[in-house]
């Protein structure tokens, strides 16, 4: 005998509950009268579970294409606001280079970074942007610091390594 359709959704209830396919065809037997092997539940199950997995898949998707543009956006506006106002730190700190300006670009950078780290990952990529590292640079010539490829570490400009 075949399991009816309209019985479907409740072998997967009962499957969700823990029972197995032995007993889920016992009480098909009991509450039903059906009798069915465990193997033709199994089967019916993985075609239900195909089905809604099916489902699901599709409604993530379209919420997916509808939503994650915005929320794209409206990460990449705020990557851009976080941008000018380390610009503006940056210019300020130039202008009038107090231990207040110069800890405001610091901390600025790293929320520029982080948030370019967040907007990356969203966008499925994974090597840092050449901008954030330039603006990353742009700090240790604020600072008056020299970034050097060996593994020195920053030293002072004008100096070999030690303080001016």
């Amino acid at each position: 005998m075949k399991i009816p359709p309209d019985l479907r959704d409740d072998l997967a209830d009962k499957a969700a509950q823990g029972l197995t396919t032995r007993q889920i065809a016992a009480w098909l037997l009991d509450e039903h009268k059906i009798k069915v092997s465990h193997v033709a539940v199994a089967s019916v199950l993985r075609k239900t579970g195909k089905a809604r997995a099916a489902v699901a898949g599709a409604v993530v998707r379209r919420f997916a294409e509808e939503n994650l543009p915005k929320d794209l956006q409206r990460l990449q506006r705020a990557c851009d606001q976080n941008l000018e106002l380390l610009e503006q730190a940056q210019a300020r700190a130039l202008q009038a280079p107090t231990f207040a300006q110069i800890e405001s670009v610091c901390k600025l950078t790293a929320v520029v970074l982080k948030a370019d780290e967040h907007r990356r990952k969203a966008l499925g990529l994974d090597q840092p942007e050449s901008k954030s590292h330039a603006e990353f640079e742009g700090i240790g010539e604020l600072l008056g610091l020299n970034f050097k490829n060996d593994h020195e570490g920053p030293t002072r400009e004008g100096g070999e390594g030690g303080p001016s």
